[in-house]
């Protein structure tokens, strides 16, 4: 996780190296797309086992772990807003290309930051009420970005909060549904949630760009207050109608990149050859 949104956020700070609208950073996108197949192609890594997952439904897994797919979806459609209107949002605004990219890569430093505070909190305490605080947060600087100026160093520092509360949540929800499941039946809940997720990943922008046009531009945060007010309140409702699991019985957070698979989360767990 920590790797994969670094490597975002240096991506971002790429739009100051050429003009965004000539061929010279498709040409070097390019070019680390085919470098980061060389560490592949030399891995001395050994395949992993193949073993046959046992299957499990999505409607199964709205009965037990209802939770798991709501927050993975509507993180699917608050990131998807987040990520894929971020730069379209700072550009309406009048910003520069450099204040554009300070914008969207102060998200993914934020959820650098707080991987770790956020995971290690969530094995320590009932995953439930990490949801419930980080969505709080992730709402509550969403909306107050819509009082001061953006581009302004505020903004850039909540959307720093935004991004480290926002982007662990699908971690969360991974975990949340890891702790109700057998691990023979992990791989197929996390396609299940990679499917919701990616579902929620297309509405998000779509649903993002339309408001956008027919309302105003912030209601870019108006998506993103919406869809974590939905998570806090939903964790509310499950508190108040059936017991959480013992953390002695949670499982152990993993950082996943949203829409992450279990399959690359076990290949990160192998042992390596030396």
């Amino acid at each position: 996780m920590i790797v994969t949104m670094g490597g975002m956020g240096v991506g971002q700070l790429m739009l100051n190296l050429a003009d965004p609208g000539g061929f010279k950073l498709f040409v070097v996108s390019s070019a680390l797309i085919s470098f980061a197949l060389v560490p592949v192609a030399l891995s001395a890594s050994t395949a992993p086992p193949l073993v046959v997952p046992e299957p499990i439904s999505l409607r199964e897994l709205v009965k037990v772990v209802p939770l798991g797919l709501l927050t993975a979806f509507w993180v699917g459609v608050s990131q998807g807003c987040l990520m894929g209107l971020g730069a379209f949002y700072a550009a309406s605004e009048g910003l520069s290309n450099t204040r554009i990219s300070l914008f969207v890569v102060s998200s993914m430093v934020g959820s650098v930051a707080f991987q770790w505070l956020v995971g290690s909190s969530s094995d320590r305490v009932p995953r439930r009420y990490v949801i419930l605080v980080v969505a709080i947060i992730a709402a509550g600087s969403a909306g107050l970005h819509l009082l001061v100026s953006v581009g302004s160093a505020l903004s850039l520092l909540l959307m720093f909060v935004h991004g480290g509360s926002t982007f662990p949540l699908y971690s969360l929800a991974v975990a949340t549904t890891a702790d109700s499941v057998s691990p023979a039946q992990l791989t197929g809940a996390s396609a299940s949630l990679v499917r919701v997720s990616g579902i929620g990943a297309v509405i998000g922008p779509t649903l993002g760009g339309l408001l956008m046009a027919a309302v105003a531009p912030w209601a870019y945060f108006g998506v993103l207050i919406v869809c974590h007010a939905v998570i806090a309140l939903y964790v509310l409702y499950r508190m108040f109608t059936r017991p959480a699991p013992p953390v002695a019985e949670q499982g152990t957070f993993d950082p996943w990149p949203l829409r992450a698979s279990a399959v690359a989360a076990n290949l990160l767990r192998r042992p390596r050859l030396r």
